[in-house]
């Protein structure tokens, strides 16, 4: 079967690819330190927060209306042309006219022109690189995302490596400002990566002659209630960040940045499952064999998921100070509550997209918007007394809540059946074995 075989060939991509960026962050972290890492999660984080505001979240749409073929697919590329360029003109203007936001997006003392274009560009590219990805979703082409993660994570290394290496790749005196130079080479050749495999191998020139009353409106109003809720969702996993860097400052900040990016390592079996999984159940048409595939992926999800945090659980008070340094070990027991925290944020991905899947991305919105208030909530609670670990506490309430109200609605639609989604059953075994030994079902 094509979907298992490209999940599993997609899982294990992700084993180089997350050792390559971890051992790139590593090496970026040991550059610039705990303040350097605060100031650097704020660039990144404020880069992410441009390019999900202004892309419109139109990759989902872009996989969902190629899967589907609802919409011409020359069309689907028209309307992903457009989106990109409202999104660099609203860019152009967020960045560089003055206003009274500028403080949160700049560090105290990094608002100059250069810092300015830095974000700009980054933005542009990150943009350019998600609305990519969706199209290869959408077309099911996931040898060429593999390949592309790939040479992605050995790029980070190689750049990063010869910084810390040599002094021939350093262009700036500040460790930092080198970082963030070279974090924006590596954007900038993804996208060109993209766009040789895109003229390749799609070789679809987009049509621009788009109906505003029936493709336009079916595109957007698609994404329009999964860009809200992925917004939101945004701010559940950065406003936490914003409270920290508020509260007790750039140091604090880098511990608990630290403490999240590394949790997200549980994340490794989650993210190629449901990237590969939401256009296959796009397409399927009866709900019955949606829902059976999406609980069989979601017991090999919760397998996963427990054994990655149980082995991390119980090695990261050595791990992190051995890897990152002594600096860093204040960031161990942040990083315990936040692996459980994405626990609940794994388990969720399956049915979100499931009902993204059935054109109810509603439930998604309405899961995101609990999450959300239990983030504002949490973080004033706790974030000022608590700091980093009240943190940590505020994420994992937010992700439950989350967790819980999309599971009560995949049980509701699937009016009571028993299909067992967590816990998996010896046949899941047996199918994943078939799977790994032949290649196919």
């Amino acid at each position: 079967m094509a979907l298992k075989r490209n999940i599993i060939y997609t899982f294990f991509t992700q084993f180089p690819v997350i050792l390559l960026k971890f051992l790139a962050g590593v090496i970026i972290t040991r550059l610039i330190g705990a303040e350097g890492k605060g100031i650097y999660t704020i660039f990144t984080a404020n880069t992410e927060l441009l390019a999900l505001f202004l892309s419109l979240s139109a990759n989902t749409g872009i996989t969902y209306f190629l899967s589907t073929e609802s919409i011409a697919k020359s069309k689907v590329i028209g309307l992903t042309f457009y989106t990109f360029l409202f999104s660099a003109i609203i860019g152009v203007l967020i960045v560089f006219l003055p206003m009274s936001y500028e403080e949160l997006l700049f560090p105290e003392g990094y608002d100059s022109i250069i810092f300015k274009l830095y974000l700009l560009i980054s933005f542009v590219f990150t943009i350019s690189n998600n609305l990519f990805s969706g199209i290869f979703q959408g077309y099911k082409l996931y040898s060429v995302i593999n390949k592309t993660t790939i040479i992605n994570a050995v790029l980070s290394v190689i750049i990063f490596g010869a910084l810390i290496l040599t002094d021939v790749a350093n262009i700036f005196k500040s460790p930092l400002n080198n970082v963030l130079f070279y974090s924006l080479v590596i954007y900038i050749l993804n996208t060109l990566i993209w766009l040789w495999y895109y003229i390749r191998l799609i070789k679809l020139p987009p049509s621009l002659n788009i109906a505003i009353r029936t493709d336009a409106y079916d595109f957007y109003k698609y994404i329009g209630l999964g860009h809200i809720s992925n917004v939101l969702n945004y701010f559940n996993y950065r406003l936490d960040i914003w409270f920290v860097n508020s509260y007790h400052g750039l140091e604090q900040l880098g511990l608990y940045s630290l403490a999240v990016n590394v949790s997200q390592i549980l994340l490794i079996a989650s993210v190629p499952i449901t990237q590969v999984l939401f256009p296959y159940l796009s397409e399927e048409k009866e709900r019955l064999k949606k829902l059976k595939l999406a609980a069989f992926f979601s017991r090999v999800n919760t397998f996963c998921l427990v054994l990655g945090l149980l082995a991390m659980y119980f090695t990261g008070e050595y791990f992190i100070p051995i890897v990152y340094g002594e600096e860093f070990s204040g960031s161990v027991f942040a990083f315990d509550i936040m692996l459980f925290a994405a626990l609940f944020r794994g388990l969720t991905r399956i049915f979100s997209i499931f009902h993204a899947s059935e054109n109810k991305v509603i439930y998604n919105l309405v899961a995101t918007i609990i999450g959300f208030v239990a983030t504002v909530v949490f973080n004033i609670v706790l974030i000022p007394k608590y700091g980093i670990i009240g943190a940590a506490i505020s994420s994992l309430v937010t992700y439950f809540a989350i967790f819980a109200f999309v599971y009560y609605m995949t049980l509701v639609k699937g009016k009571g059946l028993k299909l067992g989604y967590f816990i998996p059953i010896k046949a899941d075994f047996h199918q994943l074995i078939r799977i790994l030994k032949y290649g196919k079902k």
